[in-house]
């Protein structure tokens, strides 16, 4: 998306994201040593850090505040996807 893009329409996407993250939590319960506590912490602070920040501050703004809370996002993922975790 362009660093001009209001942070509102980045909003209405997380709440189709959120609606999205439901669905890996619901669907890592049938492995039983999904260690995805991690992940799903990191994705809270995400959203709750995009959801803080004002609806008419420009994604170039915002920007700086959701570096950290991303690549928490995907590093927690990608030690999440190195584990292999058989079915329950």
């Amino acid at each position: 998306m362009p660093a001009d893009v209001k942070v509102a329409d980045l909003q209405k996407l997380t709440d189709v994201a959120d609606e999205a993250w439901a669905n890996v939590m619901k669907a890592g319960e049938n492995y039983k040593e999904a260690q995805i506590a991690q992940v799903d912490t990191a994705y809270k602070t995400l959203s709750q850090t995009l959801r803080s920040i004002p609806d008419d501050a420009t994604l170039g703004v915002a920007a700086s505040s959701v570096t950290q809370a991303v690549k928490s996002v995907q590093t927690a993922f990608e030690q999440y996807g190195a584990v292999v975790c058989p079915k329950k």
